[in-house]
């Protein structure tokens, strides 16, 4: 293949114009979280992460609306909604701007397996869900949300959500180019990628302008190859191709145009052609993924605080990382700052994985006393248990104990294993201690409210046991049962008067 000239591109108007509607939606994102922080309650969050309640419990939500309008409208132009609407793409793009101007020059990966991962994210996220809904034979009910006074109960906190952008919105980027969180993480990119290849609109080539100058590529930030691709299909087939248009605002000879034509699924046989401009060994690629697993499983709910999104993130710098090592580029001779940083997000790694290893052992060990934990909630199990019953909670006290210790961050799970060793152990007072302790992290953790309100009746304390499970708000999974035990201590009380 020959290559890319270094001609310059023609100054970017079209990259301007969608600076400016990136803006845009970043603005009315930030006037509709001021309106619920002002008024108390807003429209429902518009994020298609939200369609994740109507896999679960069959909730319509806003989210879900936004997702299926991006998908509806993928189908027909293409994927406008990724390169001119999402804002951690926005983020990305800021960035990279950012590197350029430092005169930084950032590496695009391309790789075959890691395209793998966001069809596996969007599968995990929202098809795994709805199978286990659907299996279940539940009378899920079809209801709506629009409006919300809990506008921020699925997301993170500021701090996680801060780290979010970051990582996935700046640091992959310096490490894997721009866009690389998108083609290689995004569970929407998944299906908004799939509809893609579906889609009419098309950036096509006119054969009698095109002088092979390769601008197309050198300028496309969702690192498509675009001059291959215009060659063999006569228009960009690659379903990570954003339709920011920068390689139609930059063409010199303006062979290059947006038009209704020919879908690319109908314009190639199998799957879509692999960049040979930095191509990798399939060696390579199987560190990739060792890296990214290792990565995803040793920071997916780490301190009980990495959301998912986040741990994609986090598996994109270790699969980089893995590669560093496999290709020798981690030394002090070569780049001092990138020794140091490499060193250093390996310790975070390796002391993330001890934490989780802990982690599961206490979860393991916990799991085993959920038939004493259930019959106790259901008046069946006299305390203390004797020490042969106590055993499993004791071993995940133990690795609660051993995961606080080696964490810089709480876990409100450690609490609940330490609060519910101590209830079995006769200790009530330390059992509700542990379980507040809980709900000052989560004040919203329903299951936790409900089993502390069981536990006042079931020790005789009817009146906290009201008061708390009122608390349970009307969108917990928890709120109906919590209603039928009220009721049921309402009239046991009654009973008890006459």
């Amino acid at each position: 293949m020959s290559k890319i000239t270094n001609r310059q591109a023609r100054p970017q108007r079209n990259s301007r114009r969608r600076a400016l509607v990136l803006v845009l939606v970043q603005l009315a994102l930030l006037a509709h979280i001021a309106h619920w922080l002002l008024t108390g309650s807003s429209i429902a969050p518009l994020e298609p992460s939200e369609a994740i309640s109507f896999a679960r419990s069959k909730v319509v939500t806003p989210g879900l609306i936004v997702l299926c309008v991006a998908v509806l409208s993928t189908l027909f132009v293409g994927r406008f909604f990724c390169g001119w609407a999402c804002h951690l793409l926005a983020v990305q793009d800021g960035c990279a701007w950012l590197l350029r101007r430092l005169k930084i020059r950032t590496r695009p990966l391309r790789s075959r397996v890691l395209r793998l991962v966001p069809i596996l994210a969007f599968v995990w996220m929202f098809l795994v869900p709805l199978y286990s809904r659907i299996s279940s034979g539940g009378s899920h009910t079809l209801t709506t949300e629009w409006v919300t006074s809990a506008f921020w109960k699925t997301f993170p906190g500021p701090v996680v959500s801060i780290i979010t952008f970051l990582v996935a919105g700046c640091y992959v980027v310096y490490l894997l180019g721009n866009k690389a969180y998108c083609n290689y993480a995004c569970p929407y990119g998944a299906i908004l990628g799939a509809s893609d290849s579906f889609s009419v609109g098309r950036i096509v080539v006119d054969d009698s302008k095109c002088n092979s100058c390769m601008v197309c590529t050198q300028v496309c930030s969702s690192n498509v190859i675009v001059h291959q691709e215009i060659k063999e299909f006569g228009a960009v087939v690659d379903s990570n191709c954003m339709k920011t248009l920068d390689c139609v605002a930059n063409c010199p000879t303006q062979a290059l145009s947006f038009q209704l034509s020919k879908p690319a699924i109908m314009r190639r046989a199998g799957p879509p052609p692999v960049s040979t401009l930095h191509p990798l060994t399939w060696s390579e690629e199987l560190v990739l993924a060792l890296g990214f697993c290792f990565g995803f499983f040793a920071t997916h709910d780490l301190f009980g605080a990495v959301p998912f999104l986040l741990a994609l993130g986090f598996g994109l710098v270790s699969a980089h990382g893995a590669l560093q090592f496999k290709r020798k580029k981690v030394s002090w001779a070569q780049s001092k700052i990138n020794f140091v940083a490499v060193v250093f997000a390996s310790s975070f790694f390796l002391h993330a994985a001890l934490v989780q290893s802990q982690a599961l052992m206490r979860d393991y060990h916990f799991n085993q006393t959920f038939d004493l934990r259930m019959g106790y909630l259901r008046g069946e199990v006299s305390l203390p248990l004797k020490p042969e019953s106590m055993q499993a909670f004791l071993d995940a006290a133990f690795f609660a104990s051993t995961t606080e210790w080696i964490s810089y961050a709480g876990q409100e799970r450690n609490a609940y294993v330490h609060g519910w060793t101590h209830l079995m152990s006769g200790d009530s007072e330390g059992f509700e201690r542990e379980m507040y302790e809980v709900l000052d992290r989560r004040p919203d953790f329903g299951e936790v409210m409900f089993q502390l309100g069981i536990h006042y009746w079931v020790s005789g304390k009817e009146p906290q046991a009201i008061e708390i499970l009122q608390k349970i708000d009307h969108s917990d999974p928890k709120y109906l049962t919590a209603q039928e035990y009220i009721e049921k201590i309402n009239s046991h009380a009654l009973e008890h008067q006459h």
